[in-house]
């Protein structure tokens, strides 16, 4: 019923099912939060920051590995394709 969107997911319980499911809780937590409660998201978002999942700090670390700590800038638009074409080779 959560799959079909038929129950929502009760906030409560994303940490739990997020264990079941193999997921990142904190992944689970934004996309529940940003389709039941879109102005809460923003709030949240607006005020916090946004959440890192445990994939995207690791993400992180190796970037930091490969470029010996180095702070790099996407500059411009080649950089942002090339984040693109990272981001095609990490989801397949």
């Amino acid at each position: 019923m959560f799959k079909q969107g038929s129950t929502k997911v009760p906030l409560n319980r994303i940490g739990p099912l997020a264990r079941i499911l193999d997921v990142d809780a904190v992944w689970l937590l934004r996309r529940a939060l940003w389709e039941y409660q879109p102005e809460l998201w923003e709030a949240l978002e607006g005020t916090l920051g946004p959440r890192v999942t445990s994939n995207e700090l690791e993400i992180l670390g190796a970037l930091r590995t490969a470029t010996d700590d180095m702070d790099p800038r996407l500059n411009g638009s080649m950089g942002r394709k090339k984040i693109e074409e990272l981001a095609v080779v990490l989801t397949r």
